[in-house]
């Protein structure tokens, strides 16, 4: 099973085809497939050969900046309801949990 994930890892880095592709070729549920993908270790793109590496971090740097991006818009949305509601959702520092 180790082997079939690497398998699935560097075939998935080296682009070209999606999670429900490679479950069907390697006889598994695309969810599986995209949960060893979502664990991938920047040791495990190191191991991978140097073009599969380049893809991977590409790859992370959309998915960097797509957060990037939602958190923006998130910072946002709690300004307007700070401005049109006067409601601070932000937790305050220090603040104790119960």
């Amino acid at each position: 099973m180790k082997k079939n994930k690497k398998e699935v890892i560097e075939e998935y880095l080296k682009g070209g085809v999606t999670y429900r592709e490679l479950g069907q070729k390697y006889g598994l549920h695309f969810a599986t497939v995209g949960k060893w993908l979502r664990g991938i270790t920047s040791q495990e793109v190191k191991d991978a050969k140097p073009e599969t590496a380049a893809v991977a971090v590409k790859d992370l740097q959309k998915e960097l900046q797509a957060s990037q991006l939602r958190n923006k818009l998130l910072e946002a949305m709690l300004d307007i309801g700070v401005e049109q509601y006067g409601i601070d959702l932000r937790k305050k520092p220090g603040t104790k949990q119960s």
